[in-house]
């Protein structure tokens, strides 16, 4: 009795060891896939940017900023970069879902919110590509005019002007003459027309008006050495707004100015005539039938969010980012000073970070 017993503990004993050594190598294998797991998941970046993964990557999707944080080229627009640890991306997905252009390294698509709309997806530079950003875009174009301008060299030094003949033709403007260090500065700067204001006031979140120079704008200078044969050069230069071609009366004006400025009218044979069309960077339009202020940007995000979401595109974004995401989504947050983030366990604005801004 005694001996089975015994056979019966030592069994026991045998079993149990078995036991820890199975539930000890379990664990041991568990810990090498989570430190596994971790080690794809989260990559150490700098703040404000937390660990992100990328299960995808788009040939062709290049690392830059394509919302510029002035808002020059696309002022009509929305971003958030999703940098959220444990945040996933997988960019593979999305072929065959929408039809999807690449365009200036990033990829495009018609909005789901609003088909007139473009969504915008991108690997900012201030993440180094390894943060993918959404971003909506009012498709725009600059405002436009031609401009006529002409330039001549000069030779000879403008001594002064008569303002006499300026005033009576019009112009307004000032001439100014200064020596310093041995180098004399001739300016003499003039203007004629009215000036144009556009109300841009239903497009841009930062003026109501936008004001054009006047049609002519005129400058002679000359930047020379007071001792020497080699002066720096000096010229003639004017520009005619709303114009494809220079009339021969303002071509008149120009050789009197000349002359006013003791300089031999001859040299207008040598003058240099272009004609460009001119963008102005600062004003833009929509090129659909939208209202950039009156376009409801929070719910176009949150449309957008839900979509990535829902196809698997963007892993492990939950409601309450995807609510405080659009909740902070406006015209002209968008761009590297303005853009949505995650910082200090929040979404916000970058300018809202209290970290320096990007020039």
């Amino acid at each position: 009795m005694k001996e089975e017993t015994l056979k019966d503990m030592r069994a026991s004993r045998l079993l149990t060891d078995r036991a820890w050594k199975a539930i000890t190598v379990a664990a041991l294998i568990c810990c090498g896939l989570t430190v596994l797991f971790i080690g794809l998941v989260e990559r150490d970046l700098p703040l404000p940017y937390g660990p992100i993964s990328s299960d995808g990557f788009w040939e062709g999707l290049e690392v830059g900023d394509y919302f510029d944080h002035l808002h020059i080229e696309h002022p009509f627009s929305a971003e958030v970069a999703l940098n959220r640890p444990r945040l996933c991306y997988n960019l593979s997905r999305i072929e065959g879902l929408v039809n999807l252009t690449m365009e200036d390294g990033v990829i495009k698509y018609e909005s789901h919110y609003d088909p007139r709309v473009m969504v915008v997806l991108s690997l900012p530079w201030a993440f180094e590509g390894k943060c993918l950003s959404v971003g909506l875009e009012i498709p725009s174009k600059p405002l436009t005019y031609p401009i006529v301008e002409v330039n001549i060299g000069l030779k000879t030094k403008p001594e002064g002007v008569d303002k006499s003949v300026l005033d009576s033709m019009g112009y307004n403007g000032s001439f100014s003459s200064e020596t310093s260090d041995g180098y004399i500065y001739v300016m003499s700067k003039w203007t004629k027309g009215e000036k144009t204001q556009i109300d841009v006031s239903n497009f841009s979140k930062w003026m109501d008006v936008w004001t054009i120079p006047e049609k002519v704008w005129m400058l002679v200078y000359w930047e020379g050495h007071m001792e020497g044969d080699y002066p720096y050069p000096g010229g003639f230069r004017a520009l005619v707004r709303n114009e494809t071609t220079l009339s021969e009366d303002l071509a008149e004006e120009f050789r009197n100015i000349l002359e006013a400025h003791g300089i031999d009218s001859s040299i207008w044979g040598s003058a240099n005539i272009t004609t460009e069309v001119y963008e102005e960077q600062w004003v833009h339009f929509p090129t659909v039938s939208i209202l950039p202020k009156e376009f409801d940007w929070k719910e176009a995000m949150k449309v957008e969010l839900e979509w990535l979401k829902d196809n698997g595109i963007i892993l492990n974004l939950s409601e309450w980012d995807i609510q405080s995401i659009s909740s902070l989504c406006y015209l002209g947050a968008s761009g590297a000073n303005d853009r949505i983030l995650f910082f200090n366990e929040r979404w916000k604005h970058y300018c809202e970070t209290g970290l320096d801004p990007y020039i």
